[in-house]
């Protein structure tokens, strides 16, 4: 397929961000070599999880890393994510799940009848939550929820 003459005209960004599309999904992985490089760019390494999303270097993460049967690429351990972790990056859908969370410990806070030790870590956890929906709709910058 042809490019028209308008579009061989117009400017094309430059930098490392710009990637020309690609006309089909199997152009983007023509052979095994390049599928498993593909798979083991970091970059391209992204895991939802529960009130946040896992953006992959595996040099920096926190968690325990777990490889995949073929050994092309290692995947974060979601269920031991580290709240200190450098790969956290929270989306706006990763916020609306900790604002169900914060209503879910509410009642337990208020509970005036809770064990002091209790009250302190359902407390401390509603707190660490309140914090980082604050830096998500004040900063947008990823923060280490402490």
């Amino acid at each position: 397929m042809k490019a028209s003459r308008s579009a061989a005209r117009q400017p094309r960004p430059t930098g490392t961000a710009f990637r020309p599309p690609l006309a089909s999904p199997a152009e983007s992985c023509d052979t095994k070599r390049h599928a498993n490089t593909t798979l083991s760019n970091p970059d391209l390494q992204i895991f939802p999880g529960k009130g946040m999303t896992c953006v992959l270097d595996p040099k920096r993460a926190a968690c325990r890393l777990r490889s995949e049967e073929d050994g092309t690429r290692r995947t974060p351990d979601l269920d031991d994510c580290r709240p200190n972790c450098v790969n956290i990056a929270r989306t706006d859908r990763d916020i609306e799940h900790v604002l169900v969370q914060i209503e879910q410990l509410r009642p337990l806070v208020d509970d005036p009848l809770a064990p002091a030790f209790r009250h302190a870590r359902e407390q401390h956890e509603f707190d660490r939550l309140e914090r980082i929906v604050t830096a998500h709709e004040h900063t947008g910058e990823l923060h280490d929820g402490h």
